[in-house]
């Protein structure tokens, strides 16, 4: 008995130790994932304000012209319409990833919401629009954060711009589109605080959003 006791605590020890060893990987990989899209050639993406109902503003971010005829041509296979019609694996999309620069002096709110909105077609089929609320950090805004979030474009639905509260909109400070060589897949989502290089980072599927607490 005391044999198989044993030999149970040395699995587990064993298991310990190589999830411990995948997770050092994994953030090894971020870290130098994450500073290459950080260091990667960007450009200012310029914005046009437009007021929206309930005091919101959206800051439009026109379509790339390189992708203005795929808004306008046939749908993809993702658009349950044009099954019947293309290949299922017939893919008509592009998308940008965006460098969304956060905070600052006149950003004051407990919690900051960031519609990523998208202009629809009645043909959209799952609708990439979303909300990422960000908590104040515990140093407050004066130190912004960089989120780091796909734009996507195709025929069905396309990035139209940031939403959020008027009284909020000085919290956006700039928005990057970044020209990296895509090493990280392009749906990859982050918030990166000040010192994010010295924080535990994790991939992973959340619904909300925030700084990495710090250890």
């Amino acid at each position: 008995m005391r044999g198989f006791a044993a030999w149970c605590a040395g699995i587990a020890l064993a298991g310990a130790a190589a999830q411990g060893a995948l997770v050092l990987a994994q953030e090894g990989m971020l870290r130098t994932r994450i500073a290459a899209i950080l260091g990667a050639p960007a450009e200012t993406v310029p914005v046009t304000d437009e007021p929206r109902a309930g005091g919101q503003v959206l800051l439009r971010v026109a379509v790339p012209p390189a992708y203005r005829d795929l808004l306008h041509g046939p749908f993809g296979s993702p658009v349950p319409v044009a099954v019947i019609h293309t290949n299922f694996h017939t893919v008509r999309a592009a998308a940008d990833r965006l460098l969304i620069k956060v905070g600052g002096p006149q950003c004051d709110p407990a919690r900051l919401t960031l519609r990523l909105a998208y202009a629809l077609r009645p043909e959209a089929w799952q609708p990439k629009t979303r909300d990422m609320t960000l908590a104040r950090p515990a140093g407050g805004w004066e130190a912004p954060l960089t989120l780091v979030v796909p734009a996507f474009y195709r025929a069905s639905q396309h990035f139209e711009g940031i939403e959020l509260a008027a009284a909020d909109r000085s919290c956006i400070r700039a928005i990057r589109r970044a020209e990296d060589e895509h090493r990280l897949p392009i749906i990859f989502s982050a918030v990166l605080a000040t010192g994010w290089e010295m924080r535990p980072l994790r991939l992973r599927f959340v619904s909300r959003l925030g700084p990495t607490p710090p250890r």
